[in-house]
């Protein structure tokens, strides 16, 4: 069985009813802009950086579509939000996030998706 999928207003709608796909899609467009602010403003200050994250990376508008999805495909997309500030902010992977949140004055995922 084919599963159609379209997009409708920037967000993933397929047969199934699911809301993976559409997050997956956002998991994907954090790392491509991640990627990008590193690699055209890796020199800047960290107060750039903070507004420049906040501007292009927590575009997380049409979160409150979702309402079936596996907890494994919100698990990927805490787990690249979290990976995704250690990378642009220069922290290490085993620095602790709960510090790393609290210095750059950033949220949690579970915030953001209220």
């Amino acid at each position: 069985m084919c599963l159609a999928s379209s997009i409708y207003l920037g967000h993933i709608i397929d047969n199934s009813n699911a809301d993976d796909a559409d997050i997956q899609r956002k998991v994907s467009n954090l790392f491509v802009r991640t990627n990008i602010l590193m690699r055209k403003f890796s020199n800047c200050s960290a107060d750039v950086k903070i507004v420049l994250f906040k501007a292009y990376c927590i575009c997380l508008y049409d979160v409150a579509l979702w309402k079936h999805y596996n907890f494994g495909s919100l698990n990927k997309l805490r787990a690249s939000y979290n990976r995704c500030i250690k990378m642009f902010f220069g922290f290490r992977r085993w620095d602790s996030l709960t510090n790393i949140l609290m210095t750059l004055g950033l949220y949690r995922v579970s915030t953001l998706l209220l």
